[in-house]
């Protein structure tokens, strides 16, 4: 199995590296959520807004989806939230085995949607698409499809992503899913 305290210093890198990668200047306030700037110019209602939401806020890794509700109810901004990884070993000798680790991860943000129009949740999502999109490009050039030097984690196969609406207690974003083959039980 990966081991927990990595798999978490892993998604606290990531947020650190996607956050780097973040222009905070990209993004406006409208209608209390943080969109792209490129579709709205009301300098006005954004330049003395508060910064949550204009990038990875925080990293919640919990045991199991109802332990995460219970993490990211509340929270402001936008939130990666891990599931830690199941995993499923395949032992064919006992020299020749290995684990298939089951990730859930979730890049969510609390959204009212009674409080904004359809354009706006569509750029809220686009602004969360975006930056799963550095997500899955973070897994895949260095973050959990490593070397055997760096834990010997490596994809096992495709990477599912999936829109959400309203969970966890109003959240709206993004989640993926996939495993990864791990050669340590």
């Amino acid at each position: 199995m990966i081991q927990l305290n990595r798999y978490h210093a892993l998604m606290s890198q990531l947020q650190n590296e996607i956050n780097e990668q973040l222009n905070p200047g990209q993004w406006t306030l409208k209608d209390g959520v943080w969109i792209d700037s490129g579709e709205f110019n009301d300098e006005a209602e954004w330049k003395d807004a508060p910064e949550l939401g204009k990038k990875i806020d925080r990293v919640i890794v919990s045991a199991t989806e109802s332990h995460m509700i219970k993490k990211v109810k509340d929270k402001p901004g936008i939130v990666l939230a891990a599931k830690m990884p199941d995993a499923d070993s395949e032992i064919r000798s006992a020299d020749e085995y290995l684990e298939n680790n089951h990730c859930l991860i979730f890049l969510l943000e609390k959204i009212n949607p009674g409080s904004i129009n359809d354009e706006v949740e569509r750029q809220h999502y686009a602004k969360i698409q975006d930056i799963m999109k550095m997500v899955k490009e973070w897994i895949l050039n260095h973050g959990l499809n490593s070397s055997e030097d760096d834990g010997g984690e490596t994809l096992a196969k495709t990477i599912r992503t999936e829109w959400e609406y309203q969970i966890y207690g109003g959240f709206n974003g993004m989640s993926i899913s996939f495993d990864l083959k791990d050669f340590s039980l």
